[in-house]
């Protein structure tokens, strides 16, 4: 998936809030307050820009709040204070260091990059996983992947969490291992020359590494899956998050081989779960 849209649009208006900070500052220290109303302000960002980025609300206020300071100081009659100044330029600051955040996470995201943990996405992962799939149609080398995943949803919507598990799992692989952050609080493990025997040691250690750091103070629950030749890898993932939800109504911290069953039999098992 491609931001450049999105990408060009921010650094266009960090540039044009550059040349617009310039104009303020010389038309509040020189310029008559007539002349001064006649520069132009930047249009207000909305909740989402036309290529789909969600702005921040934060930088919708910051931008508002600039805004606002700078009128303050074009309506005056005469030179602004030096605290009213020095309020308008650090806002000015906080406001393009938002936007160059942003641009900078846009930049990551299209290289496949999670700008939190520095993870490979979802988008680099099903194309990787379907080239060992195929290496092992081709040369029947095991592989393997492990799906982890923090217990507990407020657990998993804390970013300090996120951060912590992250780095367990990139403690955890191996160097010639794939790794990917694929939602709040989830990551598959692509293991290479790897059975599911190698994908429980995997998540043996995982566990090992989360309970020997002190400042973490939650369970992650992993299914290790062997994908065959023939498999969809997108469908065995969806089922094998099924499956974690399953076994995470029931224990922290448990970690199970995924087992493939028929689509008549998991149908059939759906519907025994919703008649209990």
């Amino acid at each position: 998936m491609t931001h450049e849209k999105d990408i060009h649009f921010l650094a266009t208006l960090q540039s044009d809030y550059a040349a617009w900070l310039t104009q303020i500052l010389l038309s509040s220290l020189y310029d008559s307050v007539a002349d001064r109303k006649e520069i132009m302000f930047p249009e207000l960002l909305t909740s989402k820009t036309e290529a789909g980025l969600k702005i921040p609300s934060r930088l919708l206020d910051s931008q508002g709040i600039l805004h606002e300071l700078a009128k303050k100081i074009m309506n005056a009659d005469s030179k602004p204070s030096k605290d009213v100044m020095e309020l308008f330029l650090v806002t000015f600051e906080n406001f393009q260091a938002s936007l160059q955040k942003l641009e900078h996470g846009q930049l990551m995201a299209d290289f496949g990059i999670d700008e939190l943990t520095g993870m490979q996405t979802q988008d680099r992962m099903i194309p990787e996983l379907q080239r060992e799939l195929e290496r092992r149609s081709r040369r029947g080398q095991p592989f393997c992947f492990v799906i982890s995943r923090i217990d507990g949803e407020e657990n998993r919507k804390n970013t300090a969490n996120i951060l912590l598990a992250s780095k367990a799992v990139l403690k955890t692989i191996r160097s010639f291992d794939d790794a990917y952050i694929t939602a709040d609080g989830e990551f598959i493990s692509s293991l290479k020359h790897s059975d599911n025997n190698g994908g429980l040691k995997f998540v043996a250690r995982l566990n090992y590494i989360l309970k020997e750091n002190t400042d973490i103070h939650f369970a992650m629950s992993s299914i290790v899956a062997e994908p065959v030749p023939g498999d969809s890898i997108p469908q065995l993932i969806e089922n094998v998050r099924k499956e974690l939800d399953t076994i995470a109504q029931y224990e922290e911290g448990l970690a199970e081989e995924y087992k493939e069953v028929s689509p008549l039999t998991r149908y059939l098992k759906s519907l025994k779960e919703k008649l209990e």
